[in-house]
């Protein structure tokens, strides 16, 4: 959790902002709290920035990205993930957004899951991300985009953190 926040850190000082990131306290702990402010693994240290984004940080020994295309299969470690992504997401009225890596992906590198229709929606295009998996299933009714750590550090932090915010605002039904 520590290296993702650096990755949030060093992504809004290449876009000029001082906001700074760290862990959430015992965030697994916290999970059974009835609170939009616990959830997730990482949060703005920077008072009155609030982030947009649930980020749930995973790490494992290993990730088969090939079990994605098997349906019978249970125990999928990043559709397991996911889920409790989402769920937190869901509970702090937030974008969900996973990070994960597994053993031997050099320092400070993770992949990043979103939704298919939050990167259209931010007005991400893939040539930004470099190269990204685009996962969809029966019966699954949203899309997921895999890509880098590396392709986030590219995008204008403050354009994302502006967008996510009005995202956030239309699905939650809030009006300005």
């Amino acid at each position: 959790e520590r290296f993702a926040a650096a990755i949030w850190n060093e992504w809004a000082k290449r876009s000029g902002k001082t906001w700074k990131y760290g862990r959430v306290p015992q965030s697994g702990a916290l999970r059974w709290h009835k609170t939009t402010v616990t959830t997730g693994d990482i949060t703005s240290t920077t008072e009155g920035h609030v982030l947009q984004f649930c980020i749930e940080v995973k790490s494992h020994a290993e990730i088969d990205f090939s079990q994605l295309l098997r349906p019978e299969l249970k125990g999928v470690k990043i559709l397991e993930f996911w889920k409790q992504c989402t769920d937190d997401a869901t509970r702090a009225k937030n974008i969900p957004l996973l990070m994960f890596r597994y053993n031997g992906l050099p320092a400070g590198k993770f992949f990043i899951v979103v939704e298919l229709n939050t990167i259209i929606e931010l007005g991400i295009n893939q040539e930004q991300l470099g190269n990204v998996l685009l996962f969809a299933s029966k019966g699954r009714k949203k899309g997921l985009a895999i890509f880098m750590s590396d392709g986030l550090l590219k995008l204008p932090y403050s354009k994302i953190h502006k967008a996510a915010k009005l995202i956030n605002k239309k699905r939650n039904g809030k009006k300005d």
